[in-house]
Protein backbone atom coordinates (compact mmCIF):
# COMPACT_ATOMS: atom_id res chain seq x y z
CA UNK A 1 0.00 0.00 0.00
CA UNK A 2 1.80 3.38 -1.34
CA UNK A 3 -0.26 5.15 1.29
CA UNK A 4 1.20 2.82 4.42
CA UNK A 5 4.69 3.75 2.89
CA UNK A 6 4.08 7.82 2.99
CA UNK A 7 2.64 7.71 6.55
CA UNK A 8 6.14 7.15 7.89
CA UNK A 9 7.89 9.55 6.19
CA UNK A 10 4.75 11.92 6.94
CA UNK A 11 5.36 10.78 10.92
CA UNK A 12 9.23 11.37 10.58
CA UNK A 13 8.28 14.91 9.24
CA UNK A 14 6.08 15.53 12.42
CA UNK A 15 8.49 14.62 14.44
CA UNK A 16 11.50 16.26 13.24
CA UNK A 17 9.46 19.78 13.52
CA UNK A 18 7.47 19.55 16.39
CA UNK A 19 9.89 17.48 18.55
CA UNK A 20 12.44 20.79 18.76
CA UNK A 21 9.14 23.38 19.19
CA UNK A 22 7.88 20.63 21.90
CA UNK A 23 11.49 20.47 23.06
CA UNK A 24 11.60 24.24 23.32
CA UNK A 25 8.26 25.16 24.94
CA UNK A 26 9.33 22.43 27.69
CA UNK A 27 12.74 25.03 27.93
CA UNK A 28 10.30 27.79 28.21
Amino acid sequence: VAGGDSLPEVRGLNVRVLHPIVHSSLLA
